[in-house]
């Protein structure tokens, strides 16, 4: 992802914490000047939404789940 987006920057919207599990709600920022997914750089930037839920076990990540608007993120660097 650094690669097709350098500027990536993640905005913690909602951030829930307890003792089993993190879960933030963010917005993802960035611009397409690299290679990602066999695609060549479009220079175009793109904002989209993302859930990210990690469960904790022995004070470390055990498990991580993530949903990221995808079809937003399509859309904004390749079919606009």
């Amino acid at each position: 992802m650094r690669k097709g987006f350098p500027d990536l920057h993640y905005d913690i919207k909602d951030l829930i914490i307890t003792s089993d599990r993190i879960v933030a709600r963010t917005i993802v920022r960035g611009t397409h000047v690299g290679h990602l997914w066999g695609m060549q750089p479009t220079r175009k930037k793109f904002e989209v939404s993302q859930i990210n839920i990690e469960y904790i076990k022995n004070g470390k990540i055990s498990e991580h789940w993530r949903v990221t608007d995808e079809h937003a993120l399509l859309n904004q660097l390749w079919f606009q």
